[in-house]
């Protein structure tokens, strides 16, 4: 279509000539792209106003191919990458012969996750599937001893033994042993856990932190206890 003429100033209001360039105006912008986008004022738009503002129309979008672009909202955002690490590093902890709440001394990384020395307790501030690691550097003073290990959690109602938690390990003679438990569960937002780690009756285990043979001291060491919790949406 060939561009629009100049107005037929010299004339009348209403006379032939108006009406007829009214006419070829109405023509020139009913026609698709026959308006270039630089003469028109984009003051006071908004995007609302375009009818199909699909999000895979966007460009320079990153994360996946079309069809794999999401949104989060801020607490799946915080969710995505959460951690704990926590150690006890002295030597001489004697495992009591009743069932006690565990409770590591050093906090070494907490993202997503809070945990509490004084009472033993982890929160679970962002929730998710998270895998559960506890290693723990024992001793028996005698053969065929065996410690135990069990979870306590509160999803909102008060704490609750969490029945198949449990896990036992045999200590079969007086040699130090690498002691590991390991578990993955999923925890709900704000939900909270206790862990509880004692000998059975009439031994005498202890926990030991060690210095590894052939380093030097105090740079490469075996804590007496190490738990790791690693989570994610």
């Amino acid at each position: 279509m060939a561009g629009l003429p100049p107005p037929p100033v010299n004339d009348k209001p209403g006379s032939f000539a108006w009406l007829e360039w009214y006419r070829q105006l109405r023509n020139y912008v009913s026609t698709s792209g026959s308006v270039p986008w630089y003469i028109i004022n984009f003051s006071g738009s908004n995007i609302t106003d375009i009818a199909l503002r699909s999000h895979e129309n966007l460009q320079a979008l990153q994360g996946g191919t079309a069809g794999e672009h999401y949104h989060l909202t801020a607490g799946q955002h915080a969710a995505i990458a959460n951690a704990l690490e926590l150690t006890t590093t002295t030597s001489g902890i004697v495992l009591p012969t009743t069932p006690t709440v565990f409770k590591p001394a050093n906090t070494v990384t907490a993202t997503g996750v809070t945990y509490n020395s004084t009472t033993g307790e982890i929160v679970f501030t962002n929730g998710g599937t998270f895998t559960f690691i506890m290693t723990l550097n024992a001793t028996s003073s005698a053969s065929n001893k065996t410690m135990y290990f069990y979870g306590e959690i509160d999803t909102g109602s008060g704490y609750a033994i969490r029945r198949y938690s449990a896990r036992s390990h045999l200590l079969t003679n007086t040699l130090r042993d690498q002691v590991l438990f390991s578990s993955t569960n999923y925890w709900p937002p704000g939900s909270k856990l206790k862990i509880y780690l004692w000998a059975e009756s009439g031994s005498t285990i202890t926990l030991d932190s060690l210095d590894v043979p052939g380093t030097t001291a105090g740079t490469v060491t075996v804590p007496a206890a190490r738990i790791l919790l690693g989570g994610a949406l």
